[in-house]
């Protein structure tokens, strides 16, 4: 008896196919595509991305603001502008990246864990 009920839930928990990680690489930006194998490519409303595949920049353009006094009198001055590029702090995906991904909800969505390093 506990034979038939081992075979039937292992053939049910191969069947559900819960989670899994894959690897994709990256086809098209906009839309994003990720395409797993050769016959599927994912689609933009599948894939939902984590913060570390998504870009972030910085932007720390400022200027100084300041008071030259002189025997004359005093004026107010600025400093040029620095920092005047923003600083890249993740880059986000790009096409040819290759990326790890967690197949969840039997296979409906797809969450893009992170980037690999080249020879990964």
């Amino acid at each position: 008896m506990l034979v038939p009920i081992q075979k039937t839930i292992k053939n049910y928990l191969e069947a559900v196919d819960l989670t899994d990680i894959t690897y994709g690489v990256v086809t098209s930006i906009s839309p994003l595509k990720i395409k797993i194998d050769q016959k599927l490519e994912l689609p933009e409303q599948v894939l939902l991305l984590t913060s570390s595949v998504v870009r972030k920049e910085i932007d720390l353009k400022h200027v100084h603001e300041y008071e030259d006094s002189t025997i004359d009198g005093s004026s107010n001055k600025q400093t040029k502008e620095a920092f005047n590029e923003k600083i890249v702090i993740t880059e986000g995906l790009e096409v040819k990246d290759k990326v790890m991904l967690l197949k969840v909800n039997n296979g409906q969505k797809y969450v893009v864990l992170d980037k690999l390093q080249a020879g990964d």
